[in-house]
This record gives structure tokens, C-alpha cells and sequence, in this order.
């Protein structure tokens, strides 16, 4: 048997509409040197049925079947099951575009890099182009590291060595931001052999309920936006403090306008707001919309909690609906409210 160079790591739940898309996108190209794992992570809408008819007659296809337990339990699942020298985890309603494999497999034998990242198109339905995730820039990445570098840190835009990896595994005690805090992690650790790819080597499918969170979701908001600060601890341990702190700052902003706006989870207001004021030493480095929210927080709490209060109510009012905030993503992990 030839050596498995790559593993491409898929979660399965209730994608049955857009499984058989992903798994043609990448049975259409050569699949030497590949394994394909398959999670289903207790579908009910006939998910778990398609990876095993793909499974019985593709051999480079495994398929673990779980209980319901989440993404990163499903992500988790699937590196303990791989054997390939490189991973991608890639998402079960996406699909990665003609071509791929092979810039994939040719970079990693000409370089063996610790990590390749690339672009990823962003579509609807109907493969028309809604936007372009941008790639991180190549030069010094391991000395300037991921954010520095402007690396989005998406899974799916990856792919990694194992040994990179290690014994780093997803948060399964976050159900927000769980990619964004694995990917730091991993990608931190990138001494200086990162191959930056120039063209887009996978399709982000975006749907209409991609623009919508309940607002029921207030509380893990809250507890995800951890990431945030502990990802600029990071960044702060290597004298790095931007673009890390206006991150964590516009979140960290984002929930408590959140939190007022809903008008749930009201006592863990303050507990955030302390948590901000903690760093208040860099925030002469913020600047714009951001810059002034953060100084009405600082200064005048109460006016905070009351705009955004009012904003709340006229925008259910306008709405005819339950409160809703925007986000930049499909799996949650997106930093952007509006």
C-alpha cells in the first residue's frame, strides 16, 4: 500500500442535500496517497446511509459513526482515526475545487512544509461567487505568526502536518470559535516552512441562514469570547500586540452590545466589561467606530447598555421577529456583529 500523504478529515450532520457534492469534488481527482474520513455525527436526515454507500464502494473512504456530539468532538474523532503525514478538515456542505489535490500533493512532496494555506471562495447554491476568503502572506510567517501574517484562521483554508498538530485537538467546551482557537494553536507553532498558495483550492458554501444567530445563543457568545483574550496572551508573549487586541476589543464590544441589545445574560455584562478594561493600557492604539465604543463603554457604561437596549427594541420592532445578530459564518466562528 503507498504511503497516505494526506487525510482529509469531513464532520457529517444532516448535509444529505449536500454530501453527495462534497464527496464528488474530491472522488473526481486522483486519490493516490489519500484517505478520506468521514464522521457522521448522529445525523437523522439520512447523512450517516450516504457516507456508508460511499464508504462500500471507495476504498480510500472511512466512516466513523457517533453519537450526537458536536463538531469538534467529530473533528477530534477523525485525526484519532487518520494515518495520513498531513491533514484538512474540510466541511460536508463544501467542496473543494478541480485541481486541488494535485497543487496540494506536489507542494508537499517538492517542500514538506508544515503548513499550506491558500484562498477559498466564498458561493451560494448555485456556484456563483459571493466574495474571497484572502490568504495569509508568505513572508516571515513563522516569525510574524498567523495574524500578523493576516491568516483568517479557517480549517478548511489548511492543510497541516501531523506532527505540527501534535497533541493539539479541538475545544469541544465551545461551541463558537472552536476553529479559530485550534487553528492559533496550531499555527503558531509554524517555525518558517509555510507554502502560501496564491489560487483558491476550496468553495465555502454560504447560506441564507448564515446571516442570522438567535439570540437564545447570547450566553455562547459569552463564553467563546475567551478565545479572543487568550489568543492575544498568546500574541503579548512574543511582543505582539496588534492585530490581537483590536480583535479581542471589537468582540469582546460586540458581545456587550449583544448582551444589552437582547437584554439576556445581563449579569455577565460587567464581567466582560472588567475583563476589557484589563488591557485598557493598548487602547490608545484603537482607532474609528471601534475606538469610540470602546471609550463610551469605558466612561459611560450606562449610556452603552441603553443605546444599545433601544437599538434592540426598534429592531424587533422593525424586524416582526426575535432579536437576531449577524455573523461571518456558517459554523459560528465568525468575529463581525452588526
Amino acid at each position: 500500500m503507498s504511503e497516505i500523504l494526506l487525510s482529509i478529515i469531513i464532520p457529517v450532520y444532516n448535509t444529505a442535500c449536500y454530501l453527495r457534492k462534497c464527496l464528488n469534488s474530491i472522488l473526481l481527482q486522483p486519490k493516490d496517497c489519500l484517505e478520506v474520513i468521514l464522521v457522521d455525527d448522529g445525523s437523522t436526515d439520512g447523512s450517516g446511509e450516504i457516507c456508508d454507500e460511499y464508504a462500500y464502494s471507495i476504498p480510500v473512504i472511512t466512516v466513523v459513526h457517533q453519537h450526537n456530539a458536536g463538531v469538534s468532538a467529530a473533528r477530534n474523532a477523525g485525526i484519532g482515526r487518520s494515518r495520513g503525514k498531513y491533514l484538512w478538515f474540510c466541511d460536508s456542505d463544501d467542496r473543494i475545487l478541480p485541481g486541488s489535490l494535485s497543487t496540494i500533493l506536489t507542494c508537499i512532496r517538492r517542500n514538506d512544509p508544515e503548513l499550506i494555506t491558500f484562498p477559498v471562495i466564498q458561493e451560494d447554491d448555485s456556484q456563483n461567487q459571493l466574495g474571497l476568503i484572502p490568504v495569509a502572506e508568505g513572508d516571515c510567517y513563522g516569525s510574524r505568526g498567523p495574524l500578523q501574517s493576516g491568516d483568517p484562521l479557517y480549517p478548511y483554508a489548511h492543510v497541516m502536518r501531523r506532527d505540527l498538530v501534535g497533541k493539539e485537538r479541538f475545544d469541544t467546551s465551545l461551541s463558537l470559535l472552536e476553529d479559530r482557537d485550534f487553528l492559533y494553536r496550531v499555527c503558531s507553532k509554524v517555525r518558517g516552512n509555510a507554502c502560501i498558495v496564491d489560487s483558491p483550492l476550496y468553495a465555502y458554501f454560504i447560506t441564507r441562514e448564515d446571516s442570522a444567530v438567535n439570540s437564545l445563543s447570547v450566553g455562547k457568545y459569552i463564553a467563546a469570547n475567551d478565545v479572543h483574550w487568550r489568543i492575544l496572551e498568546g500574541e503579548l508573549a512574543h511582543n505582539r500586540t496588534e492585530p490581537a487586541y483590536a480583535i479581542a476589543t471589537s468582540h469582546t464590544l460586540s458581545v456587550l452590545a449583544l448582551i444589552a441589545r437582547t437584554g439576556k445574560c445581563l449579569e455577565s455584562f460587567e464581567v466582560l466589561r472588567e475583563k476589557l478594561l484589563l488591557y485598557d493600557r493598548y487602547s490608545k492604539d484603537l482607532r474609528g467606530l471601534v475606538a469610540a465604543k470602546y471609550a463610551i463603554c469605558r466612561y459611560m457604561p450606562g449610556l452603552f447598555k441603553a443605546a444599545y437596549y433601544v437599538e434592540g427594541k426598534l429592531r424587533r420592532k422593525d424586524a416582526g421577529l426575535g432579536s437576531t445578530v449577524l455573523i461571518s459564518s456558517k459554523n459560528g466562528a465568525g468575529d463581525v456583529y452588526k
